[in-house]
């Protein structure tokens, strides 16, 4: 169940930077997410090396540069 959530907020990531436009390369400039933490969460992947609470953090920071509401993103 976790993980079809964390997919389906991963998606609804991806989709918008692609429709905004944005490549990971520039997500990752403005926000300074590493890149493969940035693709796992668009494909939804918890991230063992990164704690709950930084992962908690990135998806919050990535949200917010795409313009989302971060609490529904990260809630």
């Amino acid at each position: 169940m976790m993980t079809e959530i964390l997919k389906a907020k991963g998606s609804i990531l991806k989709k918008t930077r692609e429709a905004k436009g944005m490549s990971l390369e520039a997500v990752h400039e403005n926000t300074k997410i590493p890149i493969d933490v940035l693709r796992a969460l668009e494909e939804g992947y918890t991230i063992r090396t990164i704690s709950t609470f930084y992962q908690r953090g990135f998806l919050k920071l990535y949200a917010k540069h795409l313009n989302l509401d971060w609490k529904e993103i990260v809630g």
